[in-house]
Protein backbone atom coordinates (compact mmCIF):
# COMPACT_ATOMS: atom_id res chain seq x y z
CA UNK A 1 0.00 0.00 0.00
CA UNK A 2 1.08 3.56 -0.65
CA UNK A 3 -0.49 6.96 -0.11
CA UNK A 4 -1.44 9.18 -3.05
CA UNK A 5 0.91 12.17 -3.46
CA UNK A 6 -0.54 15.11 -1.51
CA UNK A 7 0.32 18.73 -0.82
CA UNK A 8 -1.14 21.96 0.53
CA UNK A 9 0.34 25.22 -0.73
CA UNK A 10 -0.40 28.93 -1.02
CA UNK A 11 -0.25 29.94 -4.69
CA UNK A 12 -2.12 31.99 -7.27
CA UNK A 13 -5.16 30.68 -9.13
CA UNK A 14 -6.45 32.69 -12.10
CA UNK A 15 -4.98 35.84 -10.55
CA UNK A 16 -6.26 35.32 -6.99
CA UNK A 17 -4.22 34.28 -3.94
CA UNK A 18 -5.40 30.73 -3.25
CA UNK A 19 -4.83 27.69 -1.11
CA UNK A 20 -4.22 24.68 -3.33
CA UNK A 21 -4.90 21.15 -2.06
CA UNK A 22 -3.50 18.37 -4.24
CA UNK A 23 -4.12 14.68 -3.74
CA UNK A 24 -3.46 12.23 -6.55
CA UNK A 25 -5.43 13.36 -9.63
CA UNK A 26 -7.54 15.88 -7.63
CA UNK A 27 -6.67 19.56 -7.17
CA UNK A 28 -8.88 21.94 -5.16
CA UNK A 29 -8.35 25.72 -5.20
CA UNK A 30 -9.84 27.80 -2.37
CA UNK A 31 -9.95 31.59 -2.85
CA UNK A 32 -10.62 33.29 0.51
CA UNK A 33 -10.65 36.81 -1.00
CA UNK A 34 -13.87 36.19 -2.96
CA UNK A 35 -16.44 34.83 -0.52
CA UNK A 36 -14.25 31.94 0.68
CA UNK A 37 -14.98 30.01 -2.50
CA UNK A 38 -13.86 26.64 -3.75
CA UNK A 39 -13.00 28.38 -7.02
CA UNK A 40 -11.30 25.52 -8.82
CA UNK A 41 -11.63 21.77 -8.87
CA UNK A 42 -9.49 19.81 -11.30
CA UNK A 43 -9.56 16.07 -11.77
CA UNK A 44 -6.90 14.45 -13.97
CA UNK A 45 -6.17 17.84 -15.52
CA UNK A 46 -9.82 18.70 -16.34
CA UNK A 47 -11.25 21.84 -14.68
CA UNK A 48 -14.74 21.19 -13.32
CA UNK A 49 -15.61 24.68 -11.98
CA UNK A 50 -16.72 27.72 -13.91
CA UNK A 51 -15.09 31.09 -13.24
CA UNK A 52 -16.27 34.24 -14.97
CA UNK A 53 -13.36 35.21 -17.26
CA UNK A 54 -14.00 38.97 -16.85
CA UNK A 55 -13.78 38.69 -13.05
CA UNK A 56 -10.73 36.44 -12.71
CA UNK A 57 -8.25 37.96 -10.27
CA UNK A 58 -10.64 40.76 -9.24
CA UNK A 59 -12.00 41.30 -5.74
CA UNK A 60 -14.58 43.46 -3.98
CA UNK A 61 -13.21 45.57 -1.14
CA UNK A 62 -16.52 47.01 0.05
CA UNK A 63 -16.28 50.17 -2.10
CA UNK A 64 -19.72 50.46 -3.70
CA UNK A 65 -18.27 52.54 -6.55
CA UNK A 66 -16.70 49.36 -7.97
CA UNK A 67 -19.88 47.27 -7.57
CA UNK A 68 -21.56 48.08 -10.93
CA UNK A 69 -18.42 47.18 -12.90
CA UNK A 70 -18.17 43.83 -11.08
CA UNK A 71 -21.89 43.05 -11.32
CA UNK A 72 -22.64 43.55 -14.99
CA UNK A 73 -26.11 42.50 -16.14
CA UNK A 74 -26.78 40.23 -13.13
CA UNK A 75 -26.85 42.93 -10.46
CA UNK A 76 -24.20 41.01 -8.50
CA UNK A 77 -20.82 39.52 -9.47
CA UNK A 78 -21.12 36.05 -10.92
CA UNK A 79 -17.66 35.00 -9.73
CA UNK A 80 -18.13 31.27 -10.28
CA UNK A 81 -16.84 28.41 -8.17
CA UNK A 82 -18.61 26.79 -5.24
CA UNK A 83 -20.20 29.32 -2.93
CA UNK A 84 -22.65 29.68 -0.07
CA UNK A 85 -25.87 31.39 -1.03
CA UNK A 86 -28.17 31.60 1.97
CA UNK A 87 -31.68 30.19 1.40
CA UNK A 88 -34.37 30.97 0.66
CA UNK A 89 -33.50 32.82 -2.54
CA UNK A 90 -36.85 34.62 -2.30
CA UNK A 91 -35.51 36.42 0.80
CA UNK A 92 -32.30 37.68 -0.81
CA UNK A 93 -31.81 41.42 -0.38
CA UNK A 94 -32.84 43.13 -3.65
CA UNK A 95 -32.94 39.70 -5.34
CA UNK A 96 -29.17 39.15 -5.03
CA UNK A 97 -27.01 36.97 -2.75
CA UNK A 98 -25.90 38.57 0.51
CA UNK A 99 -23.06 40.83 -0.66
CA UNK A 100 -20.92 40.50 2.46
CA UNK A 101 -21.06 36.69 2.42
CA UNK A 102 -20.76 36.28 -1.35
CA UNK A 103 -18.11 38.83 -2.31
CA UNK A 104 -16.10 40.13 0.65
CA UNK A 105 -12.88 38.40 1.75
CA UNK A 106 -13.15 35.55 4.24
CA UNK A 107 -10.53 34.92 6.93
CA UNK A 108 -8.40 31.78 6.80
CA UNK A 109 -8.84 30.29 10.28
CA UNK A 110 -6.79 27.12 9.84
CA UNK A 111 -4.87 25.03 7.32
CA UNK A 112 -3.39 21.59 7.91
CA UNK A 113 -1.71 18.73 6.13
CA UNK A 114 -0.88 15.63 8.17
CA UNK A 115 -0.91 11.85 7.77
CA UNK A 116 -4.70 11.61 8.17
CA UNK A 117 -6.01 14.61 6.24
CA UNK A 118 -5.42 18.06 4.87
CA UNK A 119 -7.70 21.02 4.56
CA UNK A 120 -8.62 24.61 5.14
CA UNK A 121 -11.15 26.41 7.31
CA UNK A 122 -12.37 29.87 6.30
CA UNK A 123 -14.81 32.24 8.01
CA UNK A 124 -16.96 34.99 6.54
CA UNK A 125 -17.29 38.49 7.90
CA UNK A 126 -20.50 39.14 9.83
CA UNK A 127 -23.13 39.94 7.20
CA UNK A 128 -24.41 43.49 7.61
CA UNK A 129 -27.89 42.47 6.38
CA UNK A 130 -28.54 39.04 7.93
CA UNK A 131 -26.14 39.09 10.90
CA UNK A 132 -24.88 35.66 9.82
CA UNK A 133 -21.25 34.58 10.00
CA UNK A 134 -20.41 31.36 8.16
CA UNK A 135 -17.52 28.96 8.68
CA UNK A 136 -16.59 26.60 5.84
CA UNK A 137 -14.24 23.67 6.43
CA UNK A 138 -12.92 21.67 3.50
CA UNK A 139 -11.19 18.39 4.39
CA UNK A 140 -9.50 15.82 2.16
CA UNK A 141 -8.85 12.58 3.98
CA UNK A 142 -5.67 10.72 3.09
CA UNK A 143 -6.39 8.18 0.39
CA UNK A 144 -4.51 4.92 0.51
CA UNK A 145 -4.11 2.88 -2.62
CA UNK A 146 -3.41 -0.79 -2.30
Amino acid sequence: MHTSPRSLSHERFKGWPAWILRQGPLTLCVVPDVGGRLMGMTYSGKELCFTHPALEGKTFDGDMLQWPALSGEWGFPLWGGGKTWVAPESAWPAGAPHRDLDSLPWQVRDTWCDAQSMGIEVQSPVCSVSGLQITRRLTLHAHTEG
